[in-house]
């Protein structure tokens, strides 16, 4: 990985067009803001397509801390490569290319050097909102075009559509990431509760991770989910069966058996008398009682 060293903050700038948010309180719109100019190790991006994140209504909104105001969001960048800088050395212009959630990070802590700039210790920078190495604000990808280090882009496939790729930026790797850690494959099967933004993802790499045997079972409460899935309805009993697993899996009293602790009470079920199966049930139902 090219090590980046920035010594001032650079005065050289140019001019893009995007869509922020002023205050926590104000709707996007339309709005100039400052990139910096491309360094040797930069590339520089035509945006061309850039998805739609509910973190990025968090953020907007101030919900996760304070920020410094224009606010520019977008994390799952597609566009075309429009200008690259002297020391790049994977990109061209006219590639087709992705940024995700992050641009940059320390790059000489133990964590970067293993390849796990995500943590960072001294803190990544994400791609909207944080302060870069070289002292600038970051702004996301509701925007005209971006500039971001080379060693945060990514090449997207010539048979992958940019507006297709752009989520796989990050509801796409959100879900890649657990599906690879449990080995999902030909022979296993895959549940999937809720069909949002990432659960619906999520069916559809299941189903790519087991063409060659079992697929994905997309556990939803509304009917017309199964629709938006493209997927035929289980039988009765496969579908009781997984919705069983499903639960147990996610009973707030799980993480006492995993830990051993088969026999101790749940903190909020005091013995009142009731048989250990109607405390159980009780738990069941606080649980999945619907959110007002």
């Amino acid at each position: 990985m090219t090590q980046t060293t920035f010594t001032e903050t650079s005065s050289a700038t140019t001019t893009a067009h995007a869509f922020g948010a002023s205050a926590p309180d104000a709707p996007l719109g339309a709005l100039e803001i400052q990139r910096r100019a491309v360094g040797p190790n930069d590339v520089r991006i035509d945006i061309k397509f850039c998805g739609v994140c509910h973190s990025d209504i968090h953020f907007t909104r101030g919900e996760w801390g304070e920020i410094p105001y224009p606010a520019v969001p977008g994390h799952e960048i597609a566009g075309i490569v429009a200008e690259v800088g002297s020391e790049v050395t994977r990109f061209a212009p006219g590639d087709r290319v992705g940024v995700g959630c992050m641009v940059n990070s320390c790059r000489e802590c133990e964590n970067c050097e293993a390849g796990d700039e995500q943590y960072c210790l001294r803190g990544n920078t994400q791609t909207y909102g944080s302060i870069d190495r070289d002292g600038t604000i970051t702004y996301g990808g509701y925007s005209d075009h971006v500039v971001v280090d080379q060693d945060f882009v990514l090449n997207i496939p010539d048979g992958l559509e940019l507006d297709a790729a752009a989520p796989l930026l990050c509801a796409g790797i959100t879900t890649y990431s657990p599906l690879r850690h449990w080995n999902a494959g030909p022979g296993k099967r895959v549940a999937v509760v809720g069909l949002g933004g990432l659960g619906h993802m999520a069916v559809k790499l299941a189903h790519c991770h087991g063409r060659r045997g079992h697929g994905a079972v997309a556990v939803a409460a509304q009917a017309g989910r199964r629709a938006q899935a493209r997927c035929r309805r289980l039988p009765r009993h496969e579908r009781r069966r997984y919705l069983r697993r499903a639960r147990r899996a996610l009973r707030p009293h799980r993480q006492h058996r995993q830990r051993g602790h088969r026999h101790r009470p749940l903190p909020d079920l005091a013995q009142d008398g009731r048989r250990p199966r109607q405390r159980r049930r009780a738990a069941r139902a606080a649980a999945y009682r619907p959110c007002r």
